[in-house]
This record gives structure tokens, sequence and C-alpha cells, in this order.
């Protein structure tokens, strides 16, 4: 390994250490360690990031980054991923269920024991690896690394990215803890309320006075219907009406 590198990541690691006070958001802090990656070095093409998030609309978030992206794409996981065959059948049931990692040559011909391996070799990656991002309280979610590099990771640099992920991990649960506390405040308080807890308005008896108009209503005959039909109806009922936009069930990788 040249003095470049060495010197590359050392500084990655101090980076993740000591270097990310200023940036809150989790998601810029995955680009960046996908480029800091590529100068220790390694030859990544890809790389994604699934957060479990626990909105109430949608069970999680997946970042999807690729060579040359300045930002990762960012899709909305709905709840019943885990039931769906994709997921049956990707490396990602076997990281979350064990919490081992997963690795896989991927440059020869399958079929391969999990059909994504099989995608990303058509799109030109030759090595595929996916560990746990585990985090307090049980919470496990997930990151993958791949390259296009010809015969695919060195193990040096399979090594150098176990290393890390430990710190980049602790990093980003403090990221998402914060994330969970504002989304559980704009959920039950709204989100102007929610902004002004999270900046230390919580002294007893304290208050703001407000201009405002409050409008009361009903959905009409939802006395009638409720009375008669099963909760579980009037609330599957409810959840249709109310729905904007499903978030979209995403493929495994």
């Amino acid at each position: 390994m040249t003095q470049n590198r060495r010197r590359s990541r050392a500084s990655l690691l101090h980076w993740l250490s000591e270097g990310l006070h200023a940036e809150p958001d989790a998601g810029r802090i995955f680009v960046q360690l996908c480029e800091r990656l590529i100068d220790a070095g390694i030859d990544l093409s890809r790389a994604t990031l699934h957060f479990r998030v626990h909105h109430p609309q949608w069970l999680g978030t997946r970042l999807v980054w690729t060579r040359g992206q300045e930002d990762a794409f960012v899709q909305k996981v709905a709840y019943d991923v885990a039931a769906t065959d994709v997921f049956q059948r990707s490396p990602f049931r076997v990281v979350i269920a064990t919490g081992r990692e997963v690795r896989q040559k991927i440059q020869i011909c399958g079929p391969h024991v999990f059909p994504v391996y099989d995608e990303l070799r058509q799109q030109g990656h030759t090595d595929y690896a996916a560990w746990p991002l585990d985090h307090t309280q049980g919470r496990r979610h997930l990151i993958t690394f791949a390259t296009d590099r010809p015969g695919g990771f060195e193990n040096r640099d399979i090594a150098f990215i176990r290393q890390i992920l430990p710190l980049f991990s602790l990093v980003t649960e403090i990221r998402l803890k914060s994330q969970l506390a504002r989304t559980l405040l704009r959920t039950y308080v709204g989100s102007h309320a929610s902004e002004q807890i999270l900046e230390g308005a919580t002294t007893r008896g304290s208050g703001a006075t407000l201009s405002a108009a409050i409008m009361i209503c009903d959905l009409r005959n939802f006395t009638e219907l409720s009375g008669r039909r099963h909760r579980d109806y009037v609330i599957g009922l409810l959840n249709v009406r109310a729905a904007v936009q499903k978030p979209a069930t995403v493929a495994a990788e």
C-alpha cells in the first residue's frame, strides 16, 4: 500500500471520530464516506444504506450511491417490504436475521443464490458485500458496498471497511436518534411546536399567544359507520382515505 493511501485511510478514521460535529445529516455523511473510501484506494462503484426510521407512513429509507454522484438517491420503504418475495430472496434478509456479513464475488455468470447478484453483475459490478449496522436497543440497519474492479475487492479493502463500520454505526445512530425524536414530535404535537420543543421550550408553565382559526368537522355518516363496522375496517378505511401517496415497496437492492 502506498504512503498516500495510508494517509488517506488514517484521515478517514480521524474524520469519522472527530470531524463530523457540524454535519447533522446521515445521508450526506454516507456520500462523503464513499468518496473518502475511493480516495483511500478502494474502488467503490456502488453503495447502499438502509435505515429503519419508524415513520408513521413508512418503515425506512434507502439511499443508493453510485460513483460520480454528488448525492445519494433516496427512496422510502413501505412497511410491507419484509413480506415481499424480493426481500425474502435477497441477502438483506440474511444480514438482518443473522447479523452476519454477506460477501459474494459476482463477476462469474450465475445463476447466483440471490437474483440481485445477477442484476449487479449485468451492471458491471464484480464483488459485493453487505454488513449490519447495529445500534442500541436492538435496532439493526444495513450497508452494502460493490466494486467493478477486475477480481473484486482486495482482502485488505474488506478488512479496512470492517474497521471503520463501528465508527460509522455510532455516527449514524446519533443522527438517527435526532431524526426519530423530530419525527415523533411532529407526529404528535405538530411541526411548529416540535421545533420549539427541540430548541428547549420545555419549561413548565411557559406558553405563547397565537392567532389561529379552528375548524371542527366530521366525516359524513361516520358515527353510524363506526357503530356498525369492526374497528379494523374503520381504521383501514380512514387510512385509505387519508393516504395522499403510498410509499413504494422497493426492491432488495
